[in-house]
């Protein structure tokens, strides 16, 4: 099933290699849960933090609605978050990200990069996103918020 520009939908994928990508396989990348398989960059949880992603309206003019959720996780360049809506595969969405324990937020765009139905996520979907156009402010706010959630969590 596709959805869209010839991109899979979130039904479909849970990881692929940018070879599987791009050739239009929904093969899962072998390298994914293997022992020698090493993540880009690092992750860092976060709490209390949101990506709002605005879809919906006719040539920017109508209600738009939220189809973000809460981030889970982040990097240097990308996050985890919920969505109740299923967002097709290597669409660019404007976002602002909410980082309420900093206190700040970042108007970004956001590639998807992988979807997947998680069972204890109550019935939202997971999404991969890396960033897009990420300049200095951006990692400014990434790096404060790396260091808030360095630090032991107080009530």
């Amino acid at each position: 099933m596709t959805r869209g520009a010839g991109f899979p939908s979130c039904d479909i994928i849970l990881s692929m290699s940018d070879e599987a990508f791009s050739s239009g396989s929904s093969r899962r990348d072998p390298r994914i849960g293997s022992s020698s398989f090493k993540r880009r960059y690092d992750r860092f949880e976060v709490r209390d933090c949101r990506a709002e992603i605005l879809t919906g309206g006719i040539f920017g003019l109508g209600k738009k609605r939220d189809i973000g959720g809460p981030i889970l996780d982040m990097s240097d360049y990308g996050m985890r978050f919920l969505s109740s809506d299923r967002l097709v595969l290597g669409t660019v969405y404007p976002a602002t990200l909410k980082f309420v324990p900093i206190g700040q937020k970042m108007e970004i765009k956001a590639v998807v990069r992988w979807c997947h139905q998680n069972p204890t996520a109550q019935g939202r979907l997971v999404i991969g996103a890396e960033f897009e156009g990420l300049n200095d402010e951006h990692r400014a706010i990434i790096d404060k918020l790396r260091e808030r959630f360095k630090q032991p969590h107080v009530p």
